[in-house]
C-alpha cells in the first residue's frame, strides 16, 4: 500500500515538473528572420492587436560605419508573414541613422532616431509618423532644431496622442537630461526642457507613459569619476513638471546599467538592471512612490548586455543577452518568465537558437501572445545577419507554415526540443530536400550523421550518441543542414 501510495505521488510530482517546464519553457516558435541582411542591431518591437511593427538600424553596404538607414517592417497577421522594409529615412553617402525607438495607439505609428549629418557637427532628433498602421509615412523631421552637440541616448513613450520624449544630451563633461512633449501625436513639438542637474551623467534611459503619468529610469551620476546610480524619476502631469531623481541602486559599490522599465494595465511598475553581469528586477504597485526589495532573477554572471522587460496583468517576461554559452565567443538571447510577480521563475530558455552572436533583445505582448525580435550578427555567413522573430506559445510546425507572401525565399529553417536536453532531442526542419543533418562538437569534429530522406518537412530524433553509437558527453553541439535552399545551424546543449 505504501509503495503504490509512493508511486502515486511521485508521478503527480513528475507531471507537475513537466507542465511547469513545457509551459515556461518550452512553447516558443522557431527563430525566423524578418529581414534581408543587415549589418547593424537595436531593433524594436511595438504590438497592437494582431500588428506587429519593427524599426531597425540597417547597414546594407558592409561594415564600416557609414551609411545606415532607418528601416521598418510589418506584420498584420502576428508574425506569419513579413513586409519588404521601408526606408523610412533619407540616403547620403556619408549619413548616420541610428537608435530607434517606436511608440503607437491604434493605426497611429510614430518612430524616432539620431541622425548625423556628415558635413555638420551635432546629431539631430528625427521622426516620421504613419495613421494607417504603417502603410505610408511622413517625411522625417527634426523635432530637435539645431544641435551642436551630441546625443548619448533616448527614451519614448505615449497615452494615446500625447507623447513624452527624453534625450540625454552631451555638454561639456555632463550629460543632462531634456524632455520633450508633443500632444498632436508628433504634428508639433514643444521646445526642449532640462528635468535633471547639469553635473547628472545619463548614457542609458528607459520610460513607459501610463495616463498622465511618466515614469524615467536612467544611470545617474553627479560626476563621470563616480559609479553610476539606478536613478527614476516620474512626471504626474503628463511630462510638464518632473520628480527628484531617487536612487533605487542594489549595491552601492556597484555599477548599475542596462535598465529597462514596463508598466502592466493596472499601473504597475518593473524595472530590470544589471549589476556585476547578473540581472535584477524591482516592482512598484503605488504610481512609483514605494519600490520593493530587489529580486535577483540570474545568479551565473553572464547577463552583461542590454535587454527588455515585459508586463502583462500579472506575467513578467524578461530577455538579456548573456555570454553563457562555453566558448565564450558569441552572445546568446537568454528569457525567463514569471506569473507571480516574480515570486517564481520559469527555467532558462535559449530565445535565439544560433551560435552566432545575437543582441538587442526586445519584447512585446499583444492578445495574450509574447512577442521577441533581436539582432543576429554575423560576418561569416554573413547572409545569417539580420532580425529575427518568434513568438509564444506556440504549438506546432504548421503554426508558421506560410511563406507564399513572405519577403524572404524559403530558407531552411531548424529547430530542436527539448534544448537543452538530457537524453534525446527532436530536430525539426523545414525547406529541407533529401539532405543530412550533421551534427558536431565544439571542436568542429562531426559526432553524428542524421538523414532526413524525401520529407521536406519533419523531425528527426537523436539520442545524444555518435556515429558509433556511443554516448555522448556533456556539452554544447552544433546540428548544420544544407541543401539547395541554403543551410541553417543550430547549437544543442547535452546535459547528462
Amino acid at each position: 500500500m505504501r509503495r503504490s501510495v509512493f508511486l502515486f505521488v511521485s508521478l503527480i510530482l513528475i507531471l507537475i515538473i513537466l507542465n511547469f517546464y513545457f509551459v515556461y519553457a518550452q512553447e516558443w516558435s522557431p527563430p525566423v528572420r524578418i529581414t534581408d541582411r543587415c549589418m547593424d542591431n537595436a531593433p524594436r518591437l511595438l504590438a497592437i492587436g494582431d500588428t506587429l511593427h519593427v524599426v531597425y538600424e540597417d547597414r546594407q553596404l558592409g561594415w564600416g560605419r557609414y551609411p545606415t538607414y532607418m528601416n521598418y517592417v510589418r506584420s498584420t497577421d502576428a508574425g506569419l508573414n513579413w513586409s519588404t522594409p521601408i526606408h523610412l529615412s533619407s540616403y547620403d553617402e556619408y549619413d548616420r541613422n541610428s537608435t530607434p525607438r517606436i511608440v503607437g495607439y491604434g493605426s497611429n505609428i510614430m518612430c524616432i532616431w539620431f541622425y548625423a549629418f556628415h558635413s555638420e557637427r551635432g546629431t539631430y532628433i528625427f521622426s516620421a509618423t504613419s495613421t494607417d498602421n504603417g502603410q505610408t509615412w511622413t517625411t522625417p523631421q527634426n523635432i530637435l532644431g539645431q544641435n551642436d552637440s551630441m546625443l548619448i541616448s533616448v527614451a519614448i513613450s505615449n497615452t494615446d496622442d500625447h507623447v513624452n520624449l527624453t534625450a540625454s544630451l552631451n555638454l561639456w563633461r555632463c550629460d543632462p537630461l531634456f524632455n520633450i512633449r508633443s500632444t498632436d501625436f508628433g504634428q508639433t513639438w514643444s521646445d526642449p526642457v532640462q528635468i535633471t542637474d547639469s553635473v547628472y551623467c545619463a548614457p542609458g534611459i528607459d520610460q513607459v507613459s501610463f495616463g498622465n503619468l511618466v515614469h524615467l529610469v536612467f544611470e545617474g551620476a553627479h560626476s563621470y569619476h563616480e559609479i553610476a546610480h539606478l536613478d527614476y524619476m516620474k512626471s504626474t502631469d503628463d511630462g510638464l513638471t518632473w520628480s527628484d531623481p531617487v536612487d533605487l541602486k542594489q549595491n552601492e559599490n556597484d555599477w548599475s546599467g542596462d535598465m529597462s522599465i514596463a508598466v502592466n494595465q493596472a499601473g504597475i511598475l518593473g524595472i530590470t538592471w544589471t549589476e556585476l553581469d547578473n540581472l535584477y528586477m524591482k516592482l512598484n504597485f503605488d504610481n512609483g512612490e514605494n519600490w520593493g526589495s530587489a529580486k535577483q532573477i540570474t545568479n551565473d554572471g553572464n547577463a552583461a548586455l542590454p535587454g527588455d522587460i515585459m508586463i502583462y496583468h500579472d506575467d513578467i517576461s524578461v530577455a538579456w543577452v548573456t555570454f553563457a554559452d562555453t566558448d565564450g565567443n558569441n552572445s546568446d538571447i537568454f528569457y525567463k518568465r514569471s506569473s507571480d510577480y516574480g515570486q517564481d521563475w520559469g527555467c532558462y530558455y535559449w530565445l535565439d537558437r544560433s551560435f552566432y552572436s545575437s543582441n538587442a533583445p526586445a519584447l512585446a505582448e499583444s492578445k495574450g501572445k509574447i512577442y521577441a525580435v533581436w539582432h543576429c550578427w554575423s560576418r561569416v555567413p554573413a547572409e545569417s545577419a539580420g532580425i529575427y522573430f518568434l513568438y509564444w506559445p506556440y504549438y506546432g510546425p504548421d503554426v508558421i507554415g506560410d511563406t507564399e507572401n513572405n519577403s524572404l525565399p524559403n530558407k531552411i529553417f531548424l529547430t530542436s526540443y527539448p534544448n537543452p536536453f538530457n537524453s534525446s532531442t527532436t530536430i525539426s526542419f523545414s525547406n529541407l530536400q533529401d539532405a543530412e543533418i550533421k551534427i558536431f562538437d565544439i571542436k568542429g569534429a562531426l559526432i553524428k550523421t542524421l538523414r532526413s530522406g524525401n520529407k521536406s518537412a519533419g523531425s528527426i530524433i537523436w539520442d545524444g550518441t555518435d556515429n558509433n553509437n556511443r554516448n555522448i558527453t556533456s556539452g554544447v553541439y552544433f546540428a548544420k543542414a544544407s541543401c539547395k535552399n541554403g543551410s541553417a545551424n543550430i547549437k544543442l546543449i547535452y546535459l547528462k
